[in-house]
Parts: C-alpha cells; sequence; structure tokens
C-alpha cells in the first residue's frame, strides 16, 4: 500500500511549498539584478552621485542584498521624504521590531580620504554622514510619530496604494507589528578606498563614536562584500 501510495502521490511527504506568486517575484528580482562585475566595472569611471543613482534606479534590491534581515523579506523605497529633506534609499526590514534602514550614498569621483596624511575623512564624506545624523535627530526628537509614520508607509507599499516607486521583496507584506519599537540603522557609501588599513580605522571610529552608530562604506569596500 505503501509503495502504491507513494506512486500515486510522490509528493505528499513535502511539508511545505512555496506559493507560485513568492517563485515569481523571486525570479523576476533576479532578472533584473546587478552582477558585481557589472558594478565593480561602472565604479571605476569614477561616476559621480547622480549616475550611481541613475545606474542603481534598474536594481533596487540591490542594498537589500546587503542590509535586509530576513533577506527576502524587504520594502527599498528611493528617495523617502523625512522632514524637509529626503533619504536616498530607506529599506524596511525584520521581524516583529521593525528595521528601517537609511542609506545616503556619495559619488565614487572622490576619495573616502583626504590625501593630506592626516588621515582625516573627505569633506563630501563628512557631507553625507552629517545628512543622515540630521535625518536621525529629526526622528528621535518626534520618534512616535515618525514610527507611525514608516509603518503607513510599508502599509500602502503592501497594500498598493502608495510609493509606487519602491520594490517589496519575493515574500510580500513583513512580519512585522505596528505597536513595536522600531530600530534605526544608518548606512553611509561615500568614495573610493586607497588605504585600506587606515580607513578601516576610520570607518571603526565612525561606527563607534555616532550614536546611533553608522555604518561607513567606500563603494570599494562594498563590492568586495558582494
Amino acid at each position: 500500500m505503501e509503495y502504491l501510495r507513494q506512486q500515486l502521490y510522490p509528493y505528499t511527504k513535502k511539508s511545505y511549498v512555496e506559493d507560485s506568486s513568492i517563485i515569481t517575484k523571486r525570479l523576476l528580482i533576479k532578472e533584473r539584478s546587478i552582477l558585481k562585475t557589472e558594478i565593480a566595472n561602472f565604479i571605476e569611471t569614477n561616476p559621480t552621485e547622480r549616475e550611481i543613482a541613475e545606474f542603481l534606479k534598474k536594481d533596487l534590491s540591490f542594498f537589500a542584498s546587503f542590509y535586509a534581515n530576513p533577506k527576502e523579506e524587504y520594502i527599498v523605497l528611493p528617495e523617502l521624504q523625512i522632514a524637509n529633506g529626503f533619504v536616498d534609499y530607506v529599506i524596511l526590514s525584520g521581524r516583529s521590531r521593525m528595521d528601517v534602514t537609511f542609506i545616503e550614498i556619495k559619488g565614487a569621483n572622490f576619495n573616502l580620504m583626504n590625501q593630506s596624511g592626516y588621515g582625516n575623512l573627505s569633506q563630501k564624506t563628512n557631507e553625507a554622514i552629517q545628512q543622515v545624523r540630521e535625518r536621525i535627530s529629526v526622528i528621535y526628537r518626534d520618534y512616535k510619530k515618525y514610527r507611525k509614520y514608516f509603518h503607513e508607509v510599508r502599509e500602502q507599499v503592501e497594500t498598493g496604494t502608495g510609493f509606487s516607486n519602491a520594490l517589496i521583496g519575493p515574500r510580500g507584506k513583513l512580519s512585522v507589528d505596528p505597536d513595536k519599537d522600531i530600530n534605526i540603522r544608518s548606512v553611509v557609501i561615500a568614495g573610493l578606498s586607497n588605504n585600506d588599513l587606515e580607513e578601516s580605522k576610520q570607518r571603526h571610529n565612525v561606527e563607534f563614536t555616532s550614536s546611533p552608530p553608522i555604518r561607513l562604506e567606500s563603494w570599494n569596500s562594498l563590492i568586495n562584500k558582494f
């Protein structure tokens, strides 16, 4: 009988079968994804901030692959308004408590650090860090308002009633609780590396002297983690 049952119903032992919509969405995202060689070659041309933003438009999942967790549960929003300004990219992800990750980008047409010999970050790098700090300060000064705002943004993306330029991950709606606190994270990606050891120290300093921490990457260091 067991033999006959297996012949008639060979897949009954499989406890979980993915929904076809998840598989389809995953394949569509993968088809549009940027290859490591593609972005590495592009960064070698020393593109400006505007040129990088234009290049990344075709694959909003690029940043989610680094900063979303769980990997297929995310929403990526380009140029999300915060107070009187915009954050280049915001990633909503997580379980139970929602993670809100700000990503501020600058061009790859300058060095992450000055070449003066004093080990200082370049002006454009510091500018990006300051922009993120200002956005975070605005949020924490009115935390309840912005916690509600980010969940409203999430719900509009999930229901298709707003933010049509956003990308939602293969698994669709996030498994987060709108009544719980949110985790604010931030990343700055700017310039090119030319002294990995010294720049690693500077990135470490930025992360540990910023509250909440700001993760600093050059375009080189980011691509090396691809």
